[in-house]
């Protein structure tokens, strides 16, 4: 062998990291509808997220984002659980 572990399946791998990767793309894109279409318009100014700089408005996105991508991990897992 070349000192290189196969690529192997299951939890640590290809299934597992195209599941984190597909709850990384739907917390994103939940998370981002949420923050620009209901959050944005009610936050005050200074939390608003302006293009192309780095604000308090991209935190609370990133935040929003992060929450979002942590809950559905414990959904998840819960449903594993249950099975």
């Amino acid at each position: 062998m070349n000192g290189v572990a196969p690529m192997q399946r299951g939890p640590d791998g290809w299934a597992g990291r195209t599941a984190r990767v597909l709850r990384a793309l739907a917390a994103v894109l939940a998370g981002n509808a949420l923050y620009f279409l209901l959050l944005m318009p009610v936050l005050p100014s200074w939390a608003r997220h302006r293009p192309f700089t780095l604000d308090a408005g991209l935190l609370v996105d990133f935040l929003v984002c992060a929450a979002i991508y942590v809950g559905l991990g414990t959904l998840g897992r819960r449903r594993d659980q249950s099975a």
